[in-house]
């Protein structure tokens, strides 16, 4: 699957990947964008994204 496609990875993705998907879809809402929304949660399941709860949407990722 290429980076581009909005698609989720079947099986999960490593946390590089998580890296390039968050830099290459910077403009898709979490909400609308699968992948995005993988990485996001890859990213804080490893500790190198931290979720503001505070903000609007927040919920939206999940927390």
């Amino acid at each position: 699957m290429g980076l581009l496609n909005h698609a989720a990875v079947p099986g999960g993705i490593t946390a590089t990947y998580a890296h390039y998907v968050m830099q290459l879809h910077l403009e898709c809402p979490n909400e609308l964008c699968p992948i995005r929304r993988q990485a996001v949660h890859k990213l804080v399941a490893v500790g190198h994204m931290v979720p503001d709860t505070h903000r609007a949407g927040a919920y939206a990722m999940g927390y």
